[in-house]
Formats: C-alpha cells, structure tokens, sequence
C-alpha cells in the first residue's frame, strides 16, 4: 500500500468550466501523509477555488472546494504514471468523457470529493505520478446570479503548444514517517528460584521466596510474583543453574522470551542464609534489561545453599 502527502482541503487551484490538470503525491505508507495542494485558474488568470489531495488509510481521497463567490457544474479527474494513459484525441487534447473519476452535474456545488483506492495507483516512495483535475465553473453575485461561467485548470505545463491551454502537474511520491513502534507496558516483580524449602518453613522470615540445596549440580525454574510460596499465584519467567565444582560454584539466570532483569542478588553457603533481604544476600549484579546472568563465587565443596533473588521485568505476566 501506499501512502500520500496531501491534505483534503489544500490543494488551491483556479477552476474554471472547463479542464485543470494537477499531479497527485502518493505514499507507500499506511499512516495518512502530510497534505498538498495546487491552484486552479478560471479563464487562465483568476483564482477560482482548490484542489487537494489526502490519503486516508488506503485511499486517496481528492476534494474540490470552490473560491467564495464560485461554484462547480462539473468534475473530472485522472490520475497517472505515464501521460500516454490521459484519454486525450489525436491532437493531443484532453476527452474529459473519458476520464475515470466524474462527478456528473453538480448544479452549483461548492465542493465536491472522490475516493480512490491506493492499489490501484501501483506507486511506490520515490514514484513520480502525474494528475489532471478538471472542473466546469461559475460566478455567482450574492443573489446567486450567474455573473460568467469559465474553463479551469491547474496552474502547470500545458499538454499541448496550441488548441486546449490544460495543464497538469508532476510531483514525486513523497513517504510519511512510519509511525513508531508500539511499545507494550512492562511490569516488574520480584522472583526467586524455586528451592527445597521456603524462607517461612527455615524460620529466617515471614516473606515469599526459597532456599536451594544443591549437591553438585541442579536446575530449577525462577518464578516471579508466587505470594505465599504458591507457585500458581506467580508466572513462571526463567531458569536457575548451579554447578558446584568444588573449588567454586557457578550460578547462572536464564530469562525466559519477553522477560528481563533489572538486578540480580545470590546467596551461596554452606549454611543457610540467616536473611531473605535480597539486598544482604552478599552477591549482587546491576543489570540492563538482561536475558541472562552469571555468578561464580569461590566455594570448597559440592554441597551447597542457594538463594537466588532477581528484579524481573516483562509484558508476558
């Protein structure tokens, strides 16, 4: 689809009874693009009323509006890439019968619009298209008098050096900005990595949150937001590794898609943590949106406490 740079009720031109020709800016984007406009001659030399040009969603949408004092009988559009698609005679002329978008009689409309759908145009960002907008006028006196009728067109180049003095006019298809990506709110919580027993059961505190003992090696899922220690009030957003080596005990967070860690803070003992603060559990890490994380902390021996605590952030909650 594409997008175009114009505005329904800018596009000034003189109008008289007869033909204007002007070039239409179409965009490749869905968004509406900023607006175009033209003036329209009545009789060559008197500004009669505008012509403008808006695309909305994947229309173009083309609005005629007359000139305080002015009014249209009739309407006629085309819209291009390659002049040799007007609908003219052999002498190069315009056949406004033949041109797609008529409005028909208006009987001394002030505006008049037509819809026309963007695919149709087969344009892209960069494009050059091409546009001619007729329109048969009048003058009225403030009684409704008719004072003169004219032939308009759009101020531009002539089709042809002699008989019909249309123009019509080039523009390049100018993009909008794609518009910015939706950004889905984020809500943090706390979450610990899910142990043999909880901070309650330990008599260490009354808040949520576990203990793991690790005898070499174990692997448990990280759960955020679990009130009372009951895994089905929480939302399950990661992994918890540990490996005891022996001379050291590696612990790794591994967030699962759409989550990430703000902090992290690591208990690792031989004895239980006498704390569930996760500020005093003696290992802490500032992240930045991280996916992922990694303690190694020195330790003799394979069996070990853990506490694993994390600010963890995401929209999947």
């Amino acid at each position: 689809m594409f997008g175009l740079s114009l505005d329904r009720r800018t596009w000034a031109a003189g109008l008289a009874a007869g033909l204007a020709f002007i070039v239409i800016l179409v965009t490749a984007a869905r968004v509406d693009a900023a607006a175009q406009s033209v003036t329209l001659y009545a009789g060559q030399n008197t500004a009669a009323g505008t012509v403008s040009t808006e695309v909305i969603g994947t229309d173009l949408v083309v609005t005629y509006q007359a000139a305080a004092g002015w009014q249209f009988t009739e309407t006629h559009f085309w819209v291009g890439d390659d002049l040799t698609t007007l609908p003219k005679n052999k002498a190069g002329n315009p056949t406004l019968g033949h041109f797609p978008y008529l409005s028909g009689a208006l009987s001394g409309a002030s505006t008049w619009s037509v819809t026309i759908p963007l695919a149709t145009l087969d344009a892209s960002c960069g494009d050059t298209l091409l546009a001619a907008a007729h329109a048969a006028m009048q003058q009225v006196d403030g009684s409704g008098n008719v004072l003169r009728t004219e032939t308009g067109w759009g101020a531009g180049t002539r089709l042809v050096a002699k008989g019909s003095w249309a123009t019509y006019f080039s523009f390049t298809v100018e993009c909008p900005p794609p518009p910015p990506p939706v950004t889905p709110d984020t809500t943090c919580e706390t979450a610990w990595a899910l142990g043999q027993q909880t901070f309650d059961e330990l008599d260490i505190a009354t808040r949520w949150g576990w203990v793991l003992e690790v005898d070499g090696f174990a692997e448990v899922p990280i759960y955020a937001a679990a009130g009372n220690n009951v895994i089905a009030n929480g939302t399950l957003v990661g992994n918890l590794t540990v490996v005891a080596s022996g001379s050291s005990v590696t612990v790794t967070y591994e967030m699962l898609p759409g989550f990430t860690m703000g902090v992290a803070q690591l208990y690792v003992g031989n004895t239980l943590p006498t704390t569930a603060a996760p500020g005093q559990l003696g290992n802490i890490h500032d992240l930045t949106d991280a996916s992922s994380d990694t303690f190694t902390v020195a330790y003799s021996g394979t069996h070990v406490f853990i506490a694993a605590h994390a600010d963890v952030c995401g929209a999947n909650w």
